[in-house]
């Protein structure tokens, strides 16, 4: 190759970068796309399935509360007062408030046992197949 070929490689190298990040601006710059209406359904159709799932969620960790005996249930109550004493919060929360503050924690924590999202998308699909 000669060094004009090199050149003339370089060159069209250097357009080519140039008309990609050119395009690559454009893209950028360019105003978004109104979603259209079949994009709408989906997103409110994914919206009413989270919001259901929430409220499973909520559910499930009522029952494994309740569920708890009452030596569990307490144990679970002096790991939490702990937590909160130890991050100085227990004395700022009103004595009223106490105990619904460290049943919350104990709720916030058996929530995590409750099946992902996917997991119980999937039962609730099957379970509408008929």
């Amino acid at each position: 190759m000669c060094s004009s070929d090199l050149t003339a490689k370089g060159r069209i190298e250097g357009l080519a970068a140039d008309a990609g990040a050119a395009w690559r601006k454009s893209q950028k710059s360019a105003a978004p796309r109104p979603p259209t209406e079949a994009t709408r359904q989906q997103e409110d159709e994914l919206r009413a399935l989270v919001l259901e799932y929430e409220y499973f969620r909520e559910q499930e960790a009522w029952a494994l509360f309740e569920a708890l005996g009452s030596d569990a249930l307490e144990a679970r109550r002096a790991e939490k007062r702990t937590y909160l004493k130890g991050q100085g919060r227990w004395d700022r929360i009103a004595p009223d408030v106490r105990i619904r503050e460290v049943d919350d924690l104990i709720r916030l924590d058996l929530v995590k046992g409750v099946a992902p999202f996917e997991e119980w998308l999937k039962w609730k699909r099957e379970a509408e197949t008929p």
